[in-house]
């Protein structure tokens, strides 16, 4: 190689040394952006990371009684198959269009 080449080389890497170098000092400005932008709504995060509050009972839409448990998947799915099969008896029974609940 040439000295030319060198000085060349060696000019490139310097350029993007310093192109990186000022993607660095941008990305750490908009971090300490955020983070002071965070810092002052602080009041807003508080809770954060808790675990959430349990369901509250009165929203359950499940079981047949109070403190009914949960239904797994296979008994919500035989629910339903159980209530499809009596509105289609309903239907053929009545043979009036009723609208779906």
């Amino acid at each position: 190689m040439d000295l030319d080449e060198l000085k060349k080389v060696q000019q490139q890497v310097q350029d993007v040394g310093q192109q990186i170098q000022s993607g660095v000092q941008l990305v750490e400005s908009e971090v300490g952006a955020v983070t002071s932008d965070l810092s002052q709504t602080a009041d807003a995060w508080e809770g954060f990371g808790e675990p959430a509050a349990p369901p509250s009972p009165l929203t359950r839409q499940f079981g047949t009684h109070i403190h009914a448990p949960e239904p797994s998947w296979s008994e919500q799915q035989e629910q339903r198959r159980i209530r499809e099969r009596v509105r289609g008896r309903l239907r053929k029974r009545f043979h009036v269009k009723r609208p779906r609940d």
